[in-house]
């Protein structure tokens, strides 16, 4: 109690250093316990809080004590960063979350990277928000994940200049690619051609599409293949008129690589939110879906049997119909023709 009334920590950011020391808890609490004192510089400095020293110290454990001193180490590196005036405290403790007893080496490798870091905010096109939530969690490999980024500047600027991508729109679908960041931009300006045409139909927005990338990070390039490659199926449960595209992006959002498992069962599955369209509004249905869209098949079962009774005393869906109302599906039979013909 002592130790958190002298530094301000508090019990939630000593769990998230002291996380993963298991047996050597012991050993951990006393090398937290021994740093105090360049806890306390770190601390008066201040730029930092506990929070933030906690984020970038979690789960160094027994390692702690050694962290925290590697971290003073190189605050005379780390502060001039700040002093820029362009990244706060925040920003620098998401990407290097984790980093634990890494953290010596992983400031040493931001702070390295500096130039380049603040060579893609002059472009005026980035926010040190915007960089922070892309390299997010990539600790140790901080150095590496600024320089992919850097080095993939030209294809970030190419996406910017289509006029259809915000910075905030590539963040949030890049979001904590960190080391994997250059191969995440080159994929997703690889997949541009395949992604524009949706788009283009006038449906989706680019703040729909980002939700449902939101954070395939390394696997952009295979969620948005995944995502143009059902792209008719989409259109389709659009045309029907009973979703909007807020409803479906609601239901896919953070869907990423597996977007397409999830737009098909989505189609396989159209009769069963039909049939609670009858009682319930397509948005209700999309939050409930929400945050499901790796077992989509499953949540939507799922949801129809919950209130399957109250949908056959205002419908006349027969009790115990749901397999025989996916089987039916037309959009489900016409997959299923086109299958068999190729």
């Amino acid at each position: 109690m002592r130790f958190m009334a002298e530094t301000g920590f508090t019990s939630e950011n000593l769990s998230s250093i002291l996380s993963k020391s298991s047996k050597h808890a012991g050993d951990a609490i006393g090398a937290l316990f021994g740093a105090k004192g360049d806890l306390l510089l770190l601390l008066s400095e201040g730029r930092f809080t506990a929070e933030n020293l906690s984020s970038i110290l979690h789960g160094s454990g027994k390692h702690a004590g050694d962290a925290i001193k590697a971290l003073v180490g190189v605050r005379a590196d780390l502060l001039p960063l700040l002093g820029q005036g362009r990244f706060t405290a925040e920003n620098l403790s998401n990407i290097l979350n984790g980093s634990g007893k890494h953290a010596g080496d992983a400031v040493r490798a931001l702070v390295g990277a500096k130039d380049d870091l603040l060579l893609l905010l002059g472009e005026g096109r980035f926010t040190a928000e915007n960089l922070s939530s892309i390299l997010g969690s990539s600790g140790k490999h901080a150095g590496d994940a600024v320089r992919a980024l850097v080095g993939a500047k030209d294809d970030l600027l190419l996406l910017l200049g289509e006029g259809r991508f915000t910075a905030e729109n590539i963040s949030s679908i890049l979001g904590s690619s960190g080391k994997h960041a250059g191969d995440a931009v080159r994929a997703l300006v690889g997949a541009k051609d395949d992604l524009l045409p949706l788009l283009g139909e006038g449906r989706f927005t680019v703040e729909n599409l980002s939700g449902i990338l939101n954070r395939s990070g390394k696997n952009a390039g295979d969620a948005i293949r995944a995502l143009v490659g059902a792209k008719d199926d989409l259109l389709l449960l659009l045309g029907e008129g009973r979703f909007t595209a807020e409803n479906l992006s609601g239901i896919l959002h953070s869907s990423g690589k597996n977007a397409g498992d999830a737009i098909r069962a989505l189609v396989v599955k159209e009769p069963l939110l039909t049939a609670m369209l009858e009682k319930f509004e397509a948005r209700s249905i999309s939050r409930k879906l929400s945050g499901h869209a790796a077992h989509l098949s499953d949540a939507i079962d799922a949801l129809y049997n919950s209130v399957k009774s109250e949908l056959n005393a205002t419908t006349n869906i027969p009790a115990g119909a749901a397999p025989e109302l996916a089987a039916q599906s037309p959009v489900a039979s016409r997959t299923s023709t086109e299958r068999d013909a190729s």
